[in-house]
């Protein structure tokens, strides 16, 4: 249905931000977001920015990251949702507290949440260590052996 073909534009769109240098993917009115990578696409030398970078999440620090000055430098007003992958979903939901017409969904996001804001749809796998703690995520079981892939919702 509607929900599927939403998942797997999605699914398109981050892996386009995965292959692209900056991590962002920008087509029509959506943004996507990658999240860690720990190769760089272009000449797959190996890479710990995004790695240091996970470091902030848990400490309310996501706007001190690299992908998010990407994210904010890539940003157009023309963007009505924001697509996030782990740490593209920090940067996602982030980018909607300070962008009050901005829409989020969000994928194996690392929070902590209980409550539900309706501009961020949170989506995760049943297993997934990373997004466990974001209780008011929409659960479903992966399709591979990687709970927390962005593929298989």
């Amino acid at each position: 249905g509607h929900v599927n073909d939403i998942h797997k534009q999605d699914q398109a769109g981050l892996a386009k931000a995965y292959n692209s240098p900056d991590g962002i993917h920008v087509e029509g009115n959506v943004m996507y977001v990658a999240g860690t990578r720990w190769t760089t696409p272009d000449t797959h030398e190996i890479t710990v920015r995004d790695a240091i970078d996970d470091t902030l999440i848990p400490f309310n620090m996501v706007d001190h990251t690299e992908r998010y000055k990407q994210a904010v430098t890539r940003w157009t007003p023309g963007i009505t949702t924001i697509v996030g992958h782990s740490l593209g979903a920090s940067v996602a939901a982030r980018m909607t507290e300070y962008n009050v017409g901005i829409n989020a969904r969000v994928y194996a996001w690392p929070t902590m949440r209980v409550s539900t804001d309706p501009r961020v749809q949170s989506f995760r796998h049943f297993a997934d260590p990373i997004s466990l703690f974001d209780r008011s995520a929409s659960t479903s079981l992966p399709d591979s052996l990687n709970p927390h892939a962005f593929t298989g919702y």
